[in-house]
């Protein structure tokens, strides 16, 4: 199942410089597929894909809790155009 993270950022320049050092430290049983960040690096939309949204939830929140909000939702797939093609979960 494909989810969709919205972060709101408070501290952009640890959590970016955390992004790029965490990336190895992602949960097997889950797939980091895309990040597109808002101009300004205070806002950005991840696509992520695992069997639910709490490996995720469970990875993000303990990584980055203390410099960003996020908002989490399973992608109803049949009516999302432009998943990514390959899927895990």
């Amino acid at each position: 199942m494909f989810i969709i993270v919205n972060h709101y950022i408070s501290d952009p320049d640890v959590f970016w410089s955390r992004v790029k050092s965490k990336m190895d430290d992602i949960p097997a049983d889950v797939h980091f597929h895309a990040v597109y960040p808002s101009q300004d690096m205070m806002r950005a939309v991840c696509v992520w894909d695992a069997e639910s949204a709490e490996p995720v939830r469970e990875f993000l929140e303990s990584t980055f809790s203390d410099v960003c909000r996020n908002e989490y939702y399973n992608v109803n797939a049949e009516a999302a155009i432009g998943l990514p093609k390959e899927q895990m979960a």
